[in-house]
């Protein structure tokens, strides 16, 4: 049976689905993903995937305004070509970037699973719809009975990885997701803390697309004068990153896909989320929890 899997989003979104996307079963299913350049790099080690098709203006950063690059529009040229037994998207929120490509699937059949509508454009084609409880908050949970009801998987195997890399004795502060620093003095707040706290290195990863931010914050680490900070800010990639937190003590970060890579290979991790559904950022089931802490705004009416 020829499966289509449409996952063309963020580098978090696809942590939380790639152990469930590698129990199904590549016995009664060939395999082809449809991913983004921004989740490219998880995919690696998923064996039953027999075809992946990566896209760049099709993913999480998706605009009207940018051009469609030739590899792409060939790329989907291809797509059109091949026939599917069953298409599915792994989505809470159906995208422009979904719709798209949905729009141009050859498939016997289309499921679905997601619980808001956000694309402009309509969906042209044929599909049915999986309801899921809205009681399900995290995202792991969600697509878990999704794939369950449409019988793609049948027993759960997941579990958090033991941390079995060595440690090198220090600490990854991901600064990516800086929103929280709307006053440039709360970033120096927090770094005088872990300062006080804890004596050996501290690697500043992150990057952001504010300009303006990213000039404060270059500006505030410029300042900080200590040989235990090194500073990789708008330095680091996605596999420089992972490659850090790997071997690390202690991890401190944002609601960003680095946080989810973090807290899935069990590093002690320290999450600051804002207020108002920050409950939706933890995406793992009670059972998966470990290692991981969380500071959160106190905002009365909030979420």
């Amino acid at each position: 049976m020829k499966l289509l899997i449409i996952k063309n989003d963020g580098f978090g979104d696809f942590i939380l689905v790639k152990n469930l996307i590698k129990n199904i079963n590549k016995k009664y299913y060939d395999i082809d993903i449809v991913i983004s350049k921004n989740n490219e790099i998880l995919t690696k080690d998923i064996e039953n995937i027999k075809n992946k098709i990566v896209f760049d203006y099709y993913g999480p950063n998706f605009s009207y305004n940018n051009k469609i690059s030739g590899k792409d529009k060939l790329k989907l040229s291809n797509l059109k070509k091949k026939k599917y037994d069953l298409c599915i998207v792994l989505r809470r929120y159906l995208n422009d970037e979904q719709v798209l490509i949905l729009n141009e699937i050859n498939a016997k059949s289309i499921i679905l699973c997601h619980e808001f509508f956000s694309s402009r454009e309509p969906l042209k084609c044929n599909f049915k719809k999986v309801k899921i409880s809205k009681n399900l908050l995290n995202d792991y949970d969600y697509f878990n009975t999704f794939l369950k009801k449409i019988n793609l998987i049948k027993k759960e195997k997941i579990k958090i990885s033991s941390k079995l890399l060595s440690s090198k004795n220090y600490l990854v502060l991901n600064l990516s997701g800086e929103r929280q620093f709307k006053n440039i003095e709360n970033l120096k707040l927090l770094i005088n803390i872990i300062k006080k706290n804890y004596n050996k290195k501290t690697y500043i990863i992150g990057k952001t697309l504010n300009n303006e931010m990213n000039i404060k914050i270059n500006n505030l680490l410029r300042k900080i004068n200590s040989k235990k900070l090194i500073n990789l800010w708008s330095k680091s990639n996605f596999s420089s990153s992972m490659n850090l937190i790997n071997h690390a003590d202690y991890y401190i970060g944002f609601n960003t896909g680095l946080s989810h890579y973090a807290s899935m290979i069990n590093i002690k991790s320290l999450i600051i989320l804002d207020s108002g559904g920050n409950n939706k950022w933890f995406p793992y089931p009670e059972s998966m929890k470990k290692n991981i802490s969380y500071w959160t705004y106190n905002t009365p009416c909030a979420g």
